[in-house]
C-alpha cells in the first residue's frame, strides 16, 4: 500500500542526513537488501549503532546472508511484502528462519499471516528471537467504514485490518493486548513467551533492556494490566496512571 513516489534508493548521503537530524534518536532502519548500495548502508548502520532491518524484499538467499553477514540484526513483518520460501530456492525467509542472529517480526493478527505461519516461526527462531507487533494503521481502533487518508486515498476499517480500496493489506488494525492473545494461541506457547515476544524481546533488540521491557527494579514502570479475556484494565507509563 505504499505510495511508489514515497520509496528511495539507498542513498548514503540521505542515510548521514537522517542519522544528523535524529540526534542519536534513530534506533531501526529497514531497507531491501538486494537494492544497489544496500550494503553499504547496513554496514554503516552498524558501525553506528542502529540496528538494520531487512524487510518488503525480494531478495534471494544469497543476497540476504550477505546482508546478515554485514550487520542485519532483525526481519520486518516476517513472511509479508517477501518472496516466497522455495525448497530450492528459500529466498529471504531462507535466510531470516535459519541465522540464529536475526530475530523476526511477527504480526499475529490472522490477516497478516496464518496461525501455522506463527508457529513455524517460533519453532525456527525460538521464544526468545520473535518480536511482536501490530503494523497498526493510524486509522486502527475506528469504527469499520470507509475513510480517505492525507492524500485522499479511500481506506477500508475493517475489525481487524485496514486496505486499500482494492483490497490491498494497508495496516493493522488488531490491538497490542489481542496479539499477545493470539501469540499464545497460534504458536501454542505459555503465555510467558507471548508476553515476552511483546516487551522483552524487543527491548533487547533495541539495546535498552536495562530500563524497560520487563518489570525488575530500577527499570521505568511500564505497565499494562488485562483481566483474563485480555481486556486492558490499566495502563501505567513510568509509573503513572494514563487509562
Amino acid at each position: 500500500a505504499m505510495r511508489s513516489d514515497t520509496l528511495r534508493q539507498p542513498d548514503p548521503r540521505l542515510l548521514e542526513g537522517y542519522l544528523a537530524c535524529g540526534g542519536g534518536h534513530i534506533r531501526m532502519v529497514t531497507l531491501s537488501p538486494e537494492l544497489e548500495g544496500a550494503l553499504d548502508i547496513v554496514q554503516r548502520l552498524d558501525e553506528v549503532g542502529v540496528v538494520a532491518c531487512m524487510g518488503h524484499s525480494e531478495a534471494d538467499y544469497a543476497q540476504a546472508v550477505a546482508a546478515i553477514k554485514k550487520g542485519v540484526r532483525h526481519a520486518v513483518h516476517t513472511f509479508n511484502a517477501m518472496g516466497p520460501f522455495h525448497h530450492r530456492k528459500p529466498g529471504v525467509l531462507g535466510a531470516v528462519l535459519t541465522h540464529e542472529t536475526v530475530t523476526a517480526e511477527v504480526i499475529p493478527d490472522g490477516v497478516h499471516l496464518h496461525p501455522a505461519a506463527v508457529k513455524l516461526i517460533l519453532m525456527a527462531k525460538g521464544e526468545s528471537r520473535v518480536v511482536t507487533v501490530s503494523d497498526a494503521h493510524p486509522l486502527a481502533g475506528m469504527r469499520p467504514g470507509n475513510y480517505k487518508d492525507v492524500n485522499g486515498r479511500e481506506l477500508m476499517v475493517g475489525s481487524d485490518a485496514v486496505r486499500l480500496k482494492d483490497g490491498t493489506l494497508a495496516g493493522g488494525g488488531t490491538p497490542m493486548n489481542r496479539l499477545v492473545k493470539n501469540m499464545a494461541e497460534f504458536a501454542g506457547i505459555a503465555l510467558q513467551g507471548a508476553v515476552a515476544s511483546a516487551t522483552i524481546n524487543p527491548a533487547r533488540l533495541l539495546g535498552i533492556e536495562g530500563k524497560t521491557g520487563s518489570l525488575e527494579a530500577g527499570k521505568d514502570a511500564d505497565i499494562t494490566a488485562v483481566d483474563d479475556g485480555f481486556n486492558v484494565r490499566l495502563t501505567m507509563v513510568k509509573g503513572e496512571t494514563v487509562t
